[in-house]
């Protein structure tokens, strides 16, 4: 999460990559590449990544959040 508050969205992807080799079904590292996608201007890949929070987690608050104010649904 530090690594996107300081703009390093690289290294935020990186690290949620790690996490997820481990456990896939990681909900928080999921959320967070999307946003670091999404702050990267690949808003496909963001999209992509919250709608899979939403698969595994579907009342995840923050994944539904960041959809709604792009305007897709679930």
């Amino acid at each position: 999460l530090s690594a996107i508050y300081e703009g390093r969205y690289d290294v935020a992807i990186t690290k949620c990559e790690q996490v997820l080799r481990i456990d896939p079904s990681n909900v928080t590292a999921i959320g967070r590449m999307g946003a670091a996608f999404f702050l990267m201007g690949e808003k496909d890949k963001a999209i992509l990544l919250w709608k899979r929070a939403l698969e595994l987690e579907p009342n995840n608050q923050t994944a539904i959040e960041y959809l709604r104010q792009l305007g897709v649904t679930k």
